[in-house]
């Protein structure tokens, strides 16, 4: 007997970084929770070749980049012909019925020009870089609105993104929230913690969103507390020579900072979440807060201004959620929040952490994505208890 063919085909087409992550857990727990004749079949786009994913395409977007420029076409917009071409030749010799973009700055306007030439609905989801890029909202208005009109539907990952959006764009009627969820090997593995004192850690690429001059303040005054306190952070390439700059102009003198390249040994990560005390974040912005979710998955105390998604992530009386400030207040809030942190974690916050976590599973999230799809698709959504089943 034939095996049958999955009822969909659909393509994801996603950057690297933290949409890159939610594009391969949803394309890989889609694939895993329904069975092969109610399923879809995924292949991705634009995911570097070094990921190990067996079945997908990968654009190369340096000639869409010479030809924005010459064009005068903002990079931030995908608007190149070349990365059109691509896109329209993977369909041609791979079609798919339905496309998903982890953001709208790349490839937004190909899959519109997708959309009008093979008539291949496609769904956005916006993460929160998306809102911040300055080429998309403030000076493409017009451009990226009409992008996102044309999208079969529009999601974000948080309800503060889809404020924001509804704001930029008032009569895009389109908007869902679907939120992030923990990563499925995270969920599945068998959490040992064997947490250090006085050990803090961050994550992220450092950027300047994060305010990292911040982060490295504000552990100055830690130290000169504690004397024994450790900042441990887990970063990019890019980032690695963010840190070395920022300590070359002496924001820091370096003393108790421990930085683990991320891009070089990824597995560390889980390890430092294991380790941690408290989790500190100093972002000026947060779509939703990924990496938070995922301390919090360790049981680990995270230490945060009350920015963006975080509020509604966390909750407005988190005890450790500081009132984002001008630098200054800002760097002593945070400080003073670690020095507290450090005093151990009370039983009722463990509780509420776990809480947190169970909110945001993964099975009812993909559950929705799973409803979207046959809805644009004018399709039955197979029965829910199949759905949300762990995978």
């Amino acid at each position: 007997m034939l095996t049958p063919k999955p009822r969909i085909c659909m393509a994801m087409l996603a950057i690297s970084g933290g949409s890159s992550i939610v594009a391969q857990e949803l394309g890989m727990a889609i694939a895993q929770s329904l069975p092969p004749s109610q399923g879809f079949d995924v292949r991705y786009c634009n995911l570097q070749n070094d990921q190990s994913l067996s079945d997908h395409f990968f654009i190369d977007s340096a000639p869409g980049v010479k030809s924005s420029q010459l064009l005068d076409i903002p990079e931030s917009l995908g608007g190149p012909m070349n990365s059109v071409s691509e896109l329209l030749r993977i369909h041609d010799d791979w079609p798919f019925d339905l496309l998903h973009l982890h953001n709208v700055q790349v490839y937004g306007l190909s899959a519109q020009q997708l959309n009008q030439l093979r008539s291949v609905p496609y769904v956005v989801t916006c993460h929160g870089s998306d809102i911040l890029n300055p080429h998309l909202f403030d000076h493409n208005l017009e451009v990226v609105a009409g992008v996102l009109r044309a999208a079969a539907a529009v999601t974000c990952v948080s309800q503060y993104i889809a404020d924001r959006l509804s704001h930029k764009v008032p009569d895009l009627s389109n908007i869902r929230v679907i939120n992030n969820f923990v990563r499925a090997n995270w969920r599945e593995s068998k959490l040992t913690c064997h947490v250090q004192p006085l050990r803090f850690l961050h994550v992220s690429s450092l950027r300047s969103v994060k305010r990292p001059e911040v982060l490295l303040r504000a552990f100055a005054q830690v130290k000169s507390r504690l004397s024994e306190a450790q900042l441990i952070i887990v970063t990019t390439n890019n980032g690695v020579k963010r840190l070395r700059e920022m300590l070359k102009n002496n924001v820091h003198d370096g003393n108790g900072v421990h930085v683990i390249n991320g891009d070089l040994a990824p597995q560390l990560l889980i390890q430092e979440y294991a380790r941690a005390q408290a989790f500190v974040l100093t972002s000026d912005f947060e779509g939703f807060g990924l990496v938070v979710l995922e301390a919090l998955l360790y049981s680990v105390p995270v230490i945060a201004p009350a920015v963006g998604a975080l509020p509604e992530l966390l909750g407005d009386d988190w005890p450790y959620l500081v009132p984002d400030q001008q630098d200054e207040s800002l760097i002593v809030s945070i400080s003073d929040a670690m020095v507290q942190a450090a005093q151990g974690c009370e039983v009722t916050l463990q509780a509420r952490m776990q809480a947190i976590t169970a909110k945001y599973h993964g099975p009812k999230q993909i559950a929705q994505y799973v409803a979207l799809y046959n809805e644009v698709l004018g399709l039955e959504t197979p029965q829910e208890h199949t759905l949300c089943q762990d995978f």
